[in-house]
């Protein structure tokens, strides 16, 4: 059963997965993207499309990487090898920083031409074009979503007490 928001944490890194307006799944990511959270989303994500495959659910990705650092080449490459089945309609990244577009483009060639990948200027943007590809599709949100008005989802943040506890959230989600 999919949970509607996932946070995924390694020390200041970290990425929440909405997925209250299903088929689209929004991924923001704040700070610079290490291994350890990119493993831990990168298993999240093959669960999760193996899970959406099994009831034959197409879907739209929207990453907002606005806020995000550039990721090194060992996270590109682990990001590259996350798994893009038939039924992902696109995959839409709002990028506003030229070195993190360029890691981004690196993952993209990385993965090859099974990576679905387009470029959007802003979250706004990028929602927009994903409606309009489920209306294309006739398909619908599970509950209504206005590009202009999109909302992260309040996430209760929890005190750390160490870096090491900080590193260790990063291999399993924080269910909110």
């Amino acid at each position: 059963m999919v949970k509607n928001v996932q946070r995924f944490v390694d020390g200041d890194a970290e990425a929440i997965v909405d997925a209250r307006y299903l088929p689209i799944v929004v991924t923001s990511w704040f700070g610079t993207p290490t291994l350890g959270l990119a493993n831990a989303f990168c298993e999240w994500h093959a669960a999760f499309v193996a899970e959406q495959g099994r009831v034959s659910k197409p879907l739209v990705f929207v990453n907002d990487a606005t806020l995000a650092g550039r990721p090194s080449g060992e996270v590109r490459s682990r990001l590259a090898a996350a798994p893009t089945p038939e039924f992902v309609l696109d995959s839409l990244v709002v990028v506003t920083h030229p070195a993190v577009r360029g890691a981004a483009t690196a993952i993209r060639w990385m993965a090859g031409e099974r990576m679905k990948m387009n470029f959007a200027s802003d979250l706004p943007s990028a929602l927009a074009r994903a409606l309009a590809l489920l209306e294309r599709s006739k398909l619908t949100t599970a509950r209504p979503l206005v590009a202009e008005r999109y909302e992260l989802p309040v996430v209760q943040r929890r005190r750390r007490s160490s870096r090491s506890e900080a590193r260790a959230e990063a291999t399993r989600p924080i269910a909110d």
